[in-house]
């Protein structure tokens, strides 16, 4: 089994990679001197904040129709 089928198998997993990448690029970013840094900081909080909410919290779930 590759890679990427372990991913389409497992969303979480998925999103913990998502997260690890977003994570370094926030470390990268908080290190070197970018021009808007904190512009940027803001902007990768709020996407790391939304993909824990619809992976881990199942906030998508609120919106579908019960069976």
């Amino acid at each position: 089994m590759t890679p990427f089928q372990i991913a389409q198998r497992s969303p979480g997993l998925t999103a913990i990679g998502v997260l690890a990448a977003l994570t370094l690029i926030e470390y990268i970013v908080s290190v070197t001197d970018v021009v808007g840094a904190f512009t940027l900081l803001a902007v990768i909080a709020v996407a790391k904040a939304v993909i824990i909410l619809i992976s881990f919290m199942h906030l998508k779930n609120l919106w579908e129709k019960e069976a």
